[in-house]
């Protein structure tokens, strides 16, 4: 009967230890956000890769050059001849889809493969070129260091989201674009999964490709 009062003592001691445990924070958004630029610096693509959905932000960067890529042929807009060959096509309906898929698969493999082999971060390898044919029609891209970081608090959504103001600085070409980056929790973090202000983003970049050209 004592060895039973203790055996149920002891339990109830182990029971309380573990209920008394704290519960662990998720770290916060600046705080992943740090872990990108780690990953970065690292060249370490499975990091990155947990704090940012490649795929999605791939998807939403296709579908608005698509959509400018389409507009810019309608206008006759100067474009390279491959450009333009994909301008027209995404004007057709029955090649359109094809060309959508094209993009999103030659820009994740240029942006993973970047990140790998530091051709986006200012430390490539030796010999070693970013893959894709993204790398061959984007030779100006610029290969400097990028510097990202979190530029003021992040604003929790209704939905349990949250916006977070950064900025990212191009150690190639010298300049500082603002960005508010839509994330989502995770267990161990957050997880950037969109950019809110893309189109004023993409309408920088073109005016610096522009500026470059003339």
């Amino acid at each position: 009967m004592k060895s039973q009062f203790f055996f149920c003592f002891f339990l109830a001691v182990l029971l309380l230890c573990a209920f008394s445990q704290p519960a662990q924070a998720r770290p916060t958004p600046q705080a992943s956000l740090q872990q990108v630029q780690q990953a970065l610096d690292a060249r370490d693509l499975a990091l990155f890769e947990r704090r940012v959905d490649v795929d999605a932000l791939v998807d939403q960067g296709v579908a608005l050059l698509s959509e400018r890529l389409k507009n810019s042929g309608q206008n006759g807009a100067a474009l390279p001849p491959t450009l333009m060959l994909m301008a027209y096509s995404l004007q057709d309906e029955s090649t359109a889809p094809a060309v959508r898929a094209m993009l999103k698969k030659e820009l994740s493999t240029f942006v993973r493969s970047g990140i790998k082999t530091g051709q986006l971060n200012g430390q490539p390898q030796q010999n070693v070129q970013a893959e894709g044919a993204l790398a061959r029609l984007l030779p100006n891209i610029s290969t400097g260091a990028k510097t990202l970081r979190a530029t003021g608090e992040a604003s929790i959504q209704e939905n349990g989201h949250c916006l977070l103001p950064a900025s990212l600085h191009d150690a190639g070409n010298g300049q500082t674009y603002a960005l508010q980056l839509n994330m989502r929790p995770q267990e161990d973090g957050w997880q950037v999964y969109a950019i809110n202000n893309m189109p004023a983003l993409m309408n920088m970049l073109e005016k610096e490709s522009r500026d470059t050209i003339q």
